[in-house]
């Protein structure tokens, strides 16, 4: 039984698809309450279905009246029963790459891998090789291991070695790899006011710290934000508080956060793939420039690990443990090192086992 508002398909029964109802209905004939093929009748057992008005509802009258019908309209009859096999046809057809189509993999993903464009470069080579469509939400790690802790998404690629240790302890994560690296650089105005230009961490931060100068945090428990607080750790410094009014919290991704601080004039921390992306946009010539690099503690990891299925059971663990496996072969690390962007390598591969 087919069961119709107006022109509209509301549901149909089981045993006739949606797809098959619209090929059906898109016939020329259907004139519903002039043409014989049709009759009104009142739905029985159509649970769930609001119907605004007894009055127009149709269905065809040869599957209403299968033998009355054919009777009285041996030509009809036949008619509707071919339209009927053709419209039963296309939709096998149509169906067949919904019943093809790849498993989806689902991630949460930090906002460096996406403003970057990494992803948008490895996913149609990831799914060359596996086989299977990846989704993702690019948010700060934390927020992306918060969604992992959620069972939101299947696995994860962050990059806050501290926060991804506690969540594997925790029992939330397994499987965890690192896979590739860059580093974070402390970039501020060309002029630079603070004049910190070429010093170590840890100076560096002590004289912004001293001279008031704005300085723009990402605050949002990324992996970026929480690398920036082991840095006024390093300097022997807590992380300003709210009284310190130079001191910003954006709450924002990298790349916001970047803008805001060269409206301020200010300085910040960014994973140097998002620098390079945010200077290529200015044609080379941003308004913040690099003026710290290089340092040890700037060191930026990326791990990919599966969410912990004992956690969240609906974890596709096979698909999760191909992504896992892909990200550590040397196919996918000779992808991740081919990317660049202005001729300049984002990401540097080194997949290894975490400890």
């Amino acid at each position: 039984m087919i069961y119709v508002k107006g022109a509209t398909m509301d549901s149909p029964l089981p045993a006739f698809p949606l797809g098959v109802a619209s090929a059906v209905l898109s016939g020329e004939a259907l004139r519903f309450s002039s043409c014989p093929l049709w009759r009104k009748f009142k739905p029985q057992n159509a649970k769930g279905l609001d119907f605004a008005s007894e009055e127009r509802h149709y269905a065809p009258r040869f599957l209403l009246e299968p033998s009355s019908f054919s009777n009285r309209h041996p030509a009809a009859f036949k008619g509707a029963f071919m339209r009927l096999l053709r419209a039963l046809l296309v939709v096998s057809l149509l169906m067949l790459p919904q019943m093809a189509s790849a498993e989806t993999l689902m991630m949460a993903t930090t906002t460096s891998t996406q403003d970057t464009g990494l992803l948008e470069y490895l996913e149609p080579i990831f799914k060359k090789d596996t086989g299977l469509d990846l989704k993702w939400i690019s948010v700060g790690t934390g927020k992306a291991l918060a969604h992992g802790k959620d069972c939101d998404v299947d696995v994860l690629l962050v990059h806050a070695p501290a926060l991804e240790e506690k969540f594997v302890a925790d029992g939330y994560g397994v499987d965890r790899h690192q896979v590739m690296y860059n580093d974070f650089v402390l970039i501020g105005p060309a002029a630079d006011p603070a004049g910190i230009k070429g010093k170590d961490i840890p100076s560096a931060l002590k004289t912004l710290a001293e001279k008031k100068i704005p300085f723009v945090s990402r605050g949002d428990n990324s992996g970026t934000h929480n690398a920036e607080k082991k840095l006024w750790k390093v300097a022997g410094m807590d992380v300003p508080g709210k009284d310190a009014t130079w001191y910003v919290d954006a709450g924002q991704g990298m790349m916001a956060t970047i803008r805001i601080a060269a409206e301020k004039n200010g300085y910040t921390v960014t994973d140097r793939g998002t620098y390079i992306k945010y200077n290529a946009a200015a044609q080379g010539n941003a308004p913040l420039q690099i003026l710290i690099e290089g340092d040890n503690a700037l060191l930026n990891q990326y791990s990919v690990m599966m969410v912990n299925p004992a956690k969240c059971p609906k974890v596709k663990q096979e698909a999760a443990k191909k992504f896992i496996n892909w990200w550590i072969s040397p196919k996918a690390q000779k992808d991740i090192a081919a990317f660049k962007l202005e001729g300049k390598q984002l990401f540097f591969p080194n997949a290894k086992e975490a400890k």
